[in-house]
């Protein structure tokens, strides 16, 4: 099944799918692959379960302005599916909310990576968290997410062999999606002058470990905001046995870390080179008190 098919059969049931919906779909869908060390940038992907996915990463627009409440801005303005659908469970969201979260970022030269708020609901296992990433210097770098590169599935690589109709919607060039639409990267910047950085977040560790087999995904919404930022709203149920472990006397204390990773962007770069990038974290532990 190729993108465009997937977003036709999406479009029936749900009505219209935003691009980023389907590049975090193909992200979830890569993430083993991706672990393994494996090359898994490819246009086409398999037809798998995507309800899942898909209800967790329907929402629309494509920039918000900088909040403080960052998650009652995004859960009220954005992902709007769970106060309509779910409002008990957008209630204990918005009552838990977790603020003042003691992190450490990893060295990093390009980007300066948060957890300003995060949401632990112990009844659900379910654990949210609102990241944000900003470039270190403005001046020079122009951040987006990732998958606002080639959102639509469109890119054929060098490394993809298959043959390419002459009808097709497929094309050689990488194209990014902003604010100003979507279309050829330079001319869809903000300011073509200055170097572009993709950053990516969706993995978690839970506990000490760092060992890359005991990654948790979470399901991701990435989005632009005011400032020349990024949003990463992540979100995941977690196994019952494991959190068990960070229970104490008053209620829960859960160190995990974060792992993000940078793609500086080249015009023309090997296309291996762009979506391996470099790799970084930020440890933090979230205190729940019952």
């Amino acid at each position: 099944m190729t993108e465009k098919e997937l977003r036709e059969q999406l479009r029936d049931v749900y009505g219209d799918v935003p691009p980023q919906t389907h590049a975090a779909f193909q992200h979830a869908l890569t993430a083993p692959l991706r672990a393994k060390g494996e090359q898994t940038m490819k246009k086409r992907i398999a037809a798998l379960p995507v309800l899942a996915v898909v209800l967790v990463m329907l929402v629309g627009g494509a920039a918000c302005a900088a909040v403080s409440q960052v998650m009652s801005w995004y859960y009220s303005n954005r992902a709007t599916y769970l106060k309509e659908l779910y409002p008990e469970r957008y209630e204990a969201m918005m009552n838990h909310v977790l603020t003042d979260i003691p992190q450490q970022q990893s060295d990093d030269a390009l980007v300066t990576v948060q957890v300003p708020e995060a949401v632990w609901l112990p009844e659900e296992q379910l654990l949210v968290l609102a990241v944000t990433a900003a470039p270190r210097d403005g001046d020079a770098v122009e951040l987006h997410p990732l998958w606002n590169l080639d959102a639509d599935g469109s890119y054929v690589s060098d490394f993809d062999d298959s043959a390419t109709p002459e009808d097709s919607e497929d094309r050689g060039e990488h194209w990014l999606w902003t604010s100003k639409g979507h279309g050829p990267v330079r001319q869809m910047m903000a300011d073509p002058d200055k170097s572009l950085v993709l950053i990516e977040a969706s993995e978690i560790n839970l506990g000490a470990t760092e060992n890359r087999n005991d990654r948790v995904y979470l399901s991701m919404d990435a989005l632009d905001i005011e400032g020349g930022a990024v949003l990463f709203m992540l979100e995941g149920q977690l196994d019952e046995e494991a959190m068990s472990a960070y229970r104490v006397a008053d209620g829960w204390e859960i160190p995990l870390t974060l792992f993000y990773t940078v793609h500086p962007y080249e015009d023309g770069m090997d296309d291996l080179a762009l979506y391996h990038g470099t790799p970084g974290s930020v440890t933090l532990t979230l205190r729940v008190k019952e």
